[in-house]
């Protein structure tokens, strides 16, 4: 594309590397944070777990219900009246009330286990990866200020700065995003090994549908990688081009050249303006085409899912089950795909800082003589 021409080659110590590199050289930041990083492990665990069994309470409770009130028609659950009778249809059910009681006490309590962990996670996460993105910035100033002269003349100063301070807060605010992810997985293994024990054929149906997903996903990789480097590139053209101008203003207006500054500003403004606007298009368009095809799905198991309980196949209470978990199985691979371009994005910034660092020197300096005592005077 035209809008990309120029932003695709990068600077010139740009280097490439590859995801596996990037994962183990982040992963060396966080060696520091053991103990924080082994609590949030475990409270993603907690979590995904707690989150997985909750659509199986519901679905016991409606079975236990169905059983004690001798079967209740498939389609009432679905009846407005029914749900303003049911409480007084639970007075008459022997057991039905014990077991509402227990139900509702159960949910309270995990969702108060839920809160706490919850937060606890969060306010780990935040601290620990605040420390990491303050480490990168520090190793990323260190490297600017370890560059000799010929790197600065080579490389606009404005584009730097755009690594050590854009990058880096990208990176965090993304690895943010990176641990719910997490937590959804995890809860989506847990819920699949409940879904196979509940019913296997209609579990297969699901995991047979979720290639179409994958496929449409895997589709926008490679655009969003692109896009987001692009996108990064040109905002750090935009803050080069005002830092120049602005620490050049007194030179500037002494010859006279705002308009030209101006218009190189604008050029280089509208790039930027078009470079991200590709990027926010290809971003959002992923969880629209995701949702339609996860739509289609879920209007495939539903039928299903009813015309088995119709036929005796399953309970009411598997066939709720599996319209809860069908949710709870996609929600997290949307979650993914979507979270994968953001993650590229991240990646490409990471990329970008560790080139500052990993950068070399164009003169190389071998000696380490002591300076010895310097004399001198100046008169005037």
């Amino acid at each position: 594309m035209a809008m990309f021409r120029g932003l695709e080659a990068g600077d010139k110590y740009d280097r490439q590397y590859t995801d596996g590199y990037l994962y183990r050289r982040i992963g060396s930041y966080l060696k520091n944070f053991r103990r924080d990083v082994i609590i949030i492990v475990v409270s993603l665990t907690v979590l995904s777990f707690l989150a997985a069994f909750q659509p199986v309470w519901f679905s016991d409770a409606i079975d236990a219900l169905q059983a004690e009130g001798g079967g209740l028609p498939w389609f009432k659950f679905y009846q407005p009246a029914w749900l303003f009778q049911s409480f007084h249809d639970m007075q008459r059910i022997p057991g039905a009330q014990d077991a509402l009681v227990f139900f509702v006490a159960a949910l309270v309590v995990t969702s108060f286990i839920q809160y706490f962990i919850g937060w606890l996670r969060r306010y780990l996460t935040s601290k620990t990866l605040g420390n990491v993105v303050a480490q990168l910035r520090k190793d990323a100033f260190d490297a600017a200020l370890q560059r000799d002269l010929a790197f600065y003349d080579k490389n606009k100063s404005g584009k730097i700065v755009s690594r050590i301070t854009n990058d880096t807060q990208e990176f965090g605010e993304v690895a943010v995003i990176a641990s719910d992810v997490i937590t959804q997985m995890i809860q989506l293994v847990v819920l699949m090994v409940i879904l196979f024990s509940a019913s296997f054929w209609l579990t297969m149906l699901l995991i047979l549908s979720t290639p179409l997903i994958v496929a449409v996903s895997s589709g926008f990789r490679v655009l969003a990688r692109r896009v987001s480097r692009s996108g990064s590139r040109a905002t750090a053209s935009v803050n080069d081009t005002i830092q120049e101008s602005v620490s050049g203003i007194s030179v500037a207006k002494n010859f006279r050249r705002e308009t030209f500054l101006y218009d190189e500003f604008v050029n280089v403004n509208t790039r930027s303006f078009k470079a991200n606007m590709w990027r926010g298009l290809v971003l959002a368009a992923v969880f629209p085409v995701l949702n339609i095809v996860a739509g289609l799905v879920i209007a495939i198991m539903t039928f299903t899912g009813a015309q088995a309980v119709v036929w005796g196949q399953i309970t009411l209470g598997i066939w709720y089950l599996f319209l809860q978990g069908v949710d709870r199985f996609y929600f997290p691979i949307l979650n993914l795909s979507t979270f994968w371009n953001q993650f590229q994005q991240a990646l490409s910034s990471t990329e970008r800082i560790f080139a500052l660092i990993d950068a070399d020197n164009t003169v190389k300096q071998v000696a380490d003589e002591p300076v010895g005592k310097v004399e001198g005077k100046i008169e005037f």
